[in-house]
């Protein structure tokens, strides 16, 4: 069985290499992408089993990304982690955050690398 693919969209290359190379030593394939742009794009023409998106970047938000995937038939069924600093201060809670784009799981920065690989694994492997 092929490894699955997990999508780590972050505009801040440490957040991608950081959370690449911890996903990668678990077994997993990694794709990364350092704007919203290019995470959409890799989300629709890689289809990844799972994609951790940061919210704030440039080109599309991760809130973009995550309602649009959702709304389509095609790849709602991939589970999507968001990570985000947005929700300090705003009132917005994680389980706000999840209920408002449809995201899988949210994890507000700065995460616990544990908390997160513990996420992708319960999404993954169920």
């Amino acid at each position: 069985m092929a490894p699955k693919i997990v999508l780590i969209v972050d505009d801040t290359k440490n957040v991608r290499d950081i959370v690449g190379f911890m996903v990668r030593n678990r077994g997993y394939d990694v794709l990364l992408a350092k704007d919203g742009d290019e995470g959409y794009r890799l989300a629709t023409t890689a289809q990844p089993d799972l994609i951790v998106l940061d919210v704030m970047m440039p080109g599309k938000s991760g809130f973009d990304i995550c309602s649009e995937l959702k709304r389509s038939e095609k790849f709602r069924h991939i589970p999507i982690i968001l990570l985000t600093a947005v929700a300090k201060g705003t009132g917005l809670s994680d389980q706000d955050m999840i209920r408002k784009t449809g995201a899988d799981g949210c994890l507000s920065k700065p995460f616990q690398s544990k908390e997160l690989f513990a996420r992708i694994q319960k999404l993954l492997e169920g």
